[in-house]
């Protein structure tokens, strides 16, 4: 966008970032094309660093944040895996685990059998899977999800296509990241405890109270999306 320096001003380059998405993507561009800034000034190329003109509240979009937060109501969400369960089978399981584990989509399809542990109730996350890269042992999960697990026990993990997800689904008008948002709104709700939910989520604190704190509902609503379960069992 900006072939030389000259034509960069702390404005534009504001209004470039400010483009790129969530408010964690935008830290991290600013943080890095920042970084590289101030090797630009040690080398002697710039003057300054743009960054220096602009105050960090000029990057705040918490509340472009909470409009991206979008979970499904509990009816919706159970009608959702009843569809699954008569016409979908296959992705029964990937999204027990992305609806009742809050476990990423990108995740959940590079997990493999000897992650669970049933007896346990445990999921082992090693290293290479979470997005985060550090191993992580999932713990206090839902009872419902184990139900979920059993039953679809002998079926892959495998998430369904985009034609799926925007035709074959279209009918529940699902929102972006609805799984994952659904999980830490309905586990927030149901137990109001910020420590507890981020030890699933593998999320800080902060950005929890951050993204869902706004969008909490009652316990008696939390508690029955935790109770959805296979028709047949």
């Amino acid at each position: 966008m900006f072939k030389t320096f000259e034509k960069l001003s702390p404005q534009a380059l504001k209004d470039y970032i400010l483009t790129k998405g969530s408010a964690k993507t935008v830290r991290n561009w600013r943080g890095t094309i920042s970084e590289f800034f101030d090797y630009c000034v040690m080398q002697k190329a710039i003057r300054s660093n743009p960054f220096s003109e602009l105050h960090s509240d000029e990057f705040n979009i918490a509340s472009r944040g909470l409009r991206e937060i979008g979970f499904l109501p509990v009816d919706t969400a159970k009608a959702f895996m009843a569809f699954l369960e008569e016409k979908y089978p296959q992705f029964c399981r990937f999204y027990a685990l992305t609806m009742f584990a809050g476990i990423r989509v990108a995740e959940a399809p590079r997990m493999k059998d000897e992650y669970f542990r049933y007896g346990e109730k445990k999921i082992v996350f090693p290293a290479q899977i979470g997005k985060i890269k550090k191993a992580w042992t999932l713990e206090d999960l839902p009872d419902n999800l184990w139900i979920w697990l059993e039953k679809y026990k002998d079926t892959p993990i495998m998430a369904p296509s985009t034609y799926e997800r925007t035709n074959s689904f279209k009918q529940f008008n699902l929102p972006h990241n609805f799984t994952r948002h659904s999980f830490a709104t309905y586990h927030l709700s149901l137990y109001f405890d910020p420590v507890k939910t981020s030890k699933i989520t593998r999320n800080g604190e902060q950005m929890l109270r951050n993204h869902y704190w706004g969008a909490l509902v009652d316990k008696e609503t939390a508690k029955a999306y935790f109770e959805i379960l296979p028709q047949y069992r």
